[in-house]
């Protein structure tokens, strides 16, 4: 039997990574961690090395999801971001595309979506 696949969701509205959590687990991933901020995320990815990270722009705390996904893909180079967001502002739209993520989803998020993001991921 195959491993399941793993990631990690960082988000910083519990409802919203409740909701990503179940979304993923139906379509056969495992949520190998959850919390709120970088700080907490980027010692989450180091440790779980999951091979998708769910991140949302905006988190608790002095660090933004942008720079997280900065860090996270220089050190993990076959992770796998896929952003969550609400945030459309142009200053920040060119700040997740210049990361060249795997996909960036904007809220609301339909579970189709999520799928389709992780399975092409």
């Amino acid at each position: 039997m195959a491993e399941p696949r793993t990631l990690v969701i960082i988000e910083d509205e519990y409802l919203i990574s409740y909701f990503l959590e179940d979304a993923c687990r139906q379509a056969g991933w495992v949520a190998a961690g959850m919390t709120d901020s970088a700080e907490d995320g980027l010692k989450m990815i180091r440790e779980v090395r999951p091979e998708v990270a769910l991140i949302d722009i905006r988190l608790s705390g002095p660090r933004d999801g942008v720079e997280l996904a900065s860090q996270v893909m220089e050190e993990q180079p076959d992770l796998k971001v896929i952003f969550v967001t609400g945030s459309v502002e142009p200053e920040v739209s060119e700040r997740m595309a210049a990361l060249s993520p795997s996909n960036i989803l904007i809220k609301p998020i339909q579970s189709p979506d999520l799928i389709a993001a992780l399975e092409a991921a």
